[in-house]
């Protein structure tokens, strides 16, 4: 066999592609670095100085890093912890990230693998109801030529409001592609710098300055990809880790000191709006009964100006009668009115307990563990 036949089926990612596609979120970065598979995953899910600088970088504080482990080096699993920094006025100013990392490969000497993520972000509005998942597939191309192809995705634990799924939906996303763009450029940057070192170490970090890169394609949930990539990697995804999903779930320091001002503000403004009407509604029911007992009293003090009164044993049943129709159904109307002013007040007390919770949220204990050898051995 040729030996470019060997190496084209040494990189071939098998059945990684039809078992981890892409996730149904966005796909945010599809491009091609002059690097080894085997460097670029050491370089992302290991303790290297790319990490270290990209994570300082971000400034995420108290990192710890797990070692891998597992059964064997094709199924491998660890978990990472960090503090991240959050530029919310009206929230708190750090949370705790857990991330669970699970790696997938073909093979001990395949060049490509999957890297699944799960991020849970603690200590921020709403933390109960979502969490953020990364796919990270890595394709050999060549000995010192991948591909990196990574899609995100958000998922709830539980529905939360239409007005509180966009709000997370929209800091989320912001994060998260925030990170992921910076997380290319620093590659990018990485590769330019081997290049002007003179490229003495061809098997190092980066050996070319050139990079292919796919157009992205964002899909919504359930559609599939609107641009067919012939690798059999593009397919394969990754759930990200804890310090993406933490960047994901709240809007980054990077983005300037009033970047989460106006979706606190919306929020805001549309609670005191319902609350306005909540108001406005039960103040013309309480109108409604005094404008109700006000026509009561004109007709009974009309009825004795005109001297109307039954004369007759007959007449004065009759009027009985009706008084005692009318008297249930000014009962009946007085107790909707009453149980309508009290599911209003339930429904006032509702809502502002909640904006209570989204504006006031508590530092909960942060667990951290000791930082181990991290290494793929």
């Amino acid at each position: 066999m040729p030996v470019a036949s060997f190496a084209a089926l040494l990189y071939l990612p098998a059945d990684l592609a039809a078992l981890h596609p892409d996730l149904s979120g966005r796909l945010l970065i599809n491009s091609v670095f002059h690097v080894g598979a085997e460097r670029l995953q050491q370089m992302l899910f290991s303790d290297s100085p790319f990490l270290q600088g990209f994570l300082e970088q971000c400034k995420f504080t108290d990192v710890t890093l797990s070692p891998w482990s597992g059964d064997s080096k094709c199924h491998q699993r660890r978990v990472l912890t960090y503090t991240i920094p959050i530029s919310n006025p009206l929230g708190p100013k750090s949370a705790s990230v857990v991330e669970t990392q699970t790696l997938f490969r073909r093979g001990p000497q395949a060049g490509g693998c999957v890297v699944d993520s799960e991020v849970l972000t603690q200590g921020i509005p709403y933390q109960d109801y979502f969490y953020t998942a990364h796919r990270y597939c890595i394709l050999g191309l060549a000995r010192n030529k991948a591909r990196l192809r990574v899609s995100s995705e958000i998922r709830y634990r539980k529905q939360p409001w239409s007005l509180v799924k966009s709000l997370i939906e929209k800091n989320s996303w912001n994060g998260i592609e925030d990170y992921f763009h910076h997380l290319e450029r620093e590659l990018a940057k990485a590769e330019k710098l081997s290049l002007e070192e003179g490229g003495k170490d061809s098997r190092g970090l980066l050996s070319g300055l050139r990079r292919r890169k796919r157009p992205l394609s964002w899909r919504g949930h359930g559609d599939g990809p609107q641009h067919p990539d012939p690798d059999p990697c593009t397919r394969a995804g990754m759930h990200t880790s804890g310090s993406l999903s933490s960047r994901f779930s709240e809007p980054t320091t990077d983005q300037g000191p009033g970047t989460g001002i106006p979706s606190v503000l919306v929020l805001i403004s549309i609670v005191l709006i319902i609350l306005i009407a909540l108001n406005v509604l039960l103040f013309y029911r309480l109108w409604s009964l005094e404008r109700t007992a006000h026509t009561f009293e004109s007709w009974h003090s009309l009825a004795l100006a005109k001297d109307k009164f039954p004369q007759t044993a007959a007449e004065w049943a009759e009027v009985l009668a009706l008084q005692k129709q009318f008297h249930s159904v000014e009962v009946h109307k007085w107790r909707q009115i009453l149980r309508a002013s009290v599911e209003l007040l339930d429904e006032m007390k509702f809502s502002l307990e909640k904006l209570h919770q989204g504006i006031t949220v508590s530092d909960p204990p942060f667990d951290s563990q000791p930082q181990p050898d991290d290494s793929f051995s």
